[in-house]
C-alpha cells in the first residue's frame, strides 16, 4: 500500500514513512477489507493533514496484539470532534471544501470492530495519530 500511494504523497510534497517489524506480523481477516482500512487511512492523511510533511505508518506486535499507527503534524482533529467523525457523512467545516463524502473513517471503524480491532483517535501535538489495536 505504502508504494501505491508514494507517487501521490510526491505530487503533495509529502514522503510517507514507514516503519515495519524485521519479523512477519499477521491479522486474521478480510485481506481486502484491511486493505480498504489502510487505503482510507492513507488517503485521509494526505487529504487532510494540511502543510504536514510525512504520514508516518508503522506496525508493531507486542503481547498478542498487533498495532497499526498512521500519524501526521496536520490541523488534526479537535477532541470534540473525534467521535463525530467515525459517524457516516459526518465532514468537519474545514474538510468540506475538498473530495469526499465523510464516508473514509466511518469506514475505517466499521471494519475495525469487524476485525475485533478498537480504533483511537489521539492528539499527535501537532496532527494526529490514528492507532487501531488488534489481537492476534
Amino acid at each position: 500500500m505504502i508504494e501505491l500511494y508514494e507517487p501521490a504523497a510526491g505530487e503533495q510534497g509529502k514522503r510517507l514513512l514507514c516503519d515495519l517489524p524485521e519479523t512477519s506480523t499477521h491479522v486474521t481477516g478480510d485481506r481486502a477489507l484491511l486493505g480498504q482500512l489502510l487505503a482510507n487511512l492513507i488517503e485521509n492523511a494526505l487529504r487532510h493533514s494540511g502543510d504536514a510533511e510525512a504520514v508516518e505508518i508503522s506496525l508493531n506486535q507486542t503481547a498478542g496484539q498487533v498495532v497499526l499507527t498512521l500519524a501526521d503534524s496536520g490541523p488534526g482533529i479537535p477532541a470534540a470532534d473525534r467521535d463525530k467523525v467515525l459517524q457516516r457523512l459526518y465532514r468537519l467545516d474545514r474538510s468540506r471544501g475538498t473530495p469526499g463524502h465523510g464516508l473514509g473513517l466511518a469506514l475505517v471503524d466499521g471494519v475495525a470492530k469487524l476485525h475485533g480491532a478498537r480504533l483511537e483517535l489521539i492528539d499527535n501535538a501537532p496532527g494526529l495519530r490514528v492507532v487501531i489495536t488488534f489481537d492476534s
